[in-house]
């Protein structure tokens, strides 16, 4: 897959899954990678507020929510603490 973004072209052959969410293209050199807002509302319910806190809630099957808010940069982000690296 080639990931086009403001800091040039980027190559990845890397495909992981996601728990909960399933497979998902990532780059393991970058700290970020891309969850599509069109995907993510066809399996899970989307809230957005601008006005309490600025973020987007992604509403889990297990009744949670996961918060995605602002960056300083401007996009979207969640902190993610656990995490599997199996590449």
């Amino acid at each position: 897959m080639k990931i086009h973004c403001n800091a040039g072209v980027a190559t990845t052959s890397l495909v992981g899954d996601l728990p909960g969410y399933g497979e998902v293209w990532f780059y393991a050199k970058e700290i970020a990678n891309i969850l599509l807002l069109s995907r993510v509302k066809e399996q899970y319910r989307v809230t957005f507020d601008s006005q309490n806190g600025n973020k987007f809630e992604v509403h889990l099957k297990n009744g949670l929510t996961q918060a995605f808010s602002q960056s300083k940069g401007g996009s979207y982000e969640c902190v993610v603490l656990n995490h599997k690296n199996n590449h």
